[in-house]
């Protein structure tokens, strides 16, 4: 409580941190006894901020379960959060970097327990959620594997790519990245779940413990195709990935846009008690089985299976369409811009290209559409910017503004 309010010194703070740390691996909650011994008292739960490396506590205040609030005088009382702003949009384009340059998603946990808010300090629980490193960390592999693209077709004959494709050209990523220094990723990451289920991954870690250096987690990664997800589980054809959190999700708007997924689990340490296990999972919503091509929304998954139909009808016009799904920010001098997509066309004939991005309209919000109109100007210096809604891609307007461009039919 010294520590938690302010008063505490160094002895106070290891004290709290052993106590919620303690709590915490043995799933315990703790109590406060601000209301006296006649009433049910408060409950606290111990939790820890992977983003702040730091342990806090979570109060478990709910009228409907019977938990009452902690006295208004209490160090842990703290009035209920103010309306959430986002719930009404933002207009702010957001950017999508790219992470550091170690491939790393564990870490290990600090010994800090934070303190009470300052009271100057505006109430701001009600923030926008920000990218799930996970999430980076697997556009990371695609986009050095190249399969954020839609690679130009072969000279003749169609074209299709295998799932074994696609997980050995991510295999084939991970090379000269490390999770830690000295540490290849590519010695700690899996592509079946077998890998998992056999304890094989457990197994490589705890024989390359000594190995980590000092400061640096041991953790591993494994990459998996999943027809499903749900709450804390990846259900895959070799069965379910239960995860010991709830499975991360980064769509960019509220649509949900369904399977079939990718998905990156992090394996580590949680607790010396619980030993190695699946932490953290994030699943991303990609095209097919046979195309890891991540999309954000259902009508993404429309507009590049048009650009797929279309290769074929302009190749038999002697012009070669290709694409790209930007994954991270492109710098311009207009500034950083993720278009939804970019594609390109060279016609054989003429040597002409041609270039276009475009933006697939998901939402009908009043803020949604500002933001996006404030993207399309940012667009204009990356070719003529093609907007679809749903309605658009129903009518094939995207196939009939390409074709248009290139006067062809």
């Amino acid at each position: 409580m010294r520590w938690y309010s302010g008063l505490g010194d160094d002895a106070d703070h290891r004290a709290s941190v052993t106590l919620v740390v303690a709590a915490r691996d043995r799933h315990q909650w703790l109590v406060c006894d601000c209301l006296g011994e006649d009433l049910p008292p408060p409950l606290i739960s111990p939790a820890y901020l992977s983003i702040a490396e730091t342990y806090y506590l979570r109060r478990l205040t709910s009228a409907k379960l019977d938990r009452p609030e902690h006295e208004d005088n209490c160090p842990f009382f703290r009035p209920q959060a103010p309306h959430r702003l986002r719930d009404a949009g933002n207009s702010e384009l957001t950017e999508i970097s790219h992470p550091d340059r170690l491939f790393n998603a564990h870490r290990l946990a600090p010994e800090k327990l934070a303190q009470v808010p300052d009271d100057e300090e505006p109430d701001d629980r009600s923030r926008g959620v920000a990218i799930p490193r996970l999430a980076r960390l697997l556009w990371w592999l695609l986009e050095r594997a190249q399969l954020d693209e839609l690679a130009p077709l072969p000279a003749d004959g169609p074209f299709h790519p295998s799932i074994r494709d696609q997980f050995a050209a991510l295999g084939r990523a991970t090379q000269a990245l490390e999770i830690a220094p000295g540490v290849p990723l590519a010695k700690h990451i899996y592509f079946h779940p077998k890998a998992l289920t056999s304890n094989r991954i457990y197994a490589s870690l705890r024989q390359s413990v000594n190995d980590w250096p000092a400061g640096f987690a041991p953790q591993a990664f494994l990459v998996t195709y999943a027809s499903s997800i749900h709450g804390e589980t990846i259900t895959t054809a070799d069965g379910d990935i239960e995860i010991r959190n709830r499975i991360q999700y980064a769509t960019m708007n509220t649509h949900a846009v369904g399977g079939p997924y990718l998905t990156i689990t992090v394996i580590g340490e949680h607790s010396k008690a619980e030993g190695y296990r699946p932490l953290r999972a994030y699943a991303q919503p990609i095209l097919a089985g046979n195309r890891f091509l991540a999309v954000h929304a259902r009508e993404e998954r429309i507009a590049i299976e048009q650009l797929i139909t279309l290769q074929y009808r302009l190749r038999r016009m002697n012009v070669s369409l290709t694409a790209k799904k930007p994954l991270f920010n492109i710098l311009t001098k207009r500034g950083p811009i993720r278009p939804d997509m970019l594609v390109a066309a060279f016609d054989g004939d003429t040597g002409e290209e041609r270039e276009w991005a475009l933006q697939v309209i998901a939402d009908n919000r009043p803020q949604y559409a500002l933001m996006r109109d404030n993207e399309r100007k940012q667009l204009a210096p990356l070719g003529r910017v093609i907007a679809l809604s749903a309605e658009d891609l129903q009518q094939h307007v995207l196939k009939r503004e390409i074709l248009a461009d290139l006067g062809r039919s």
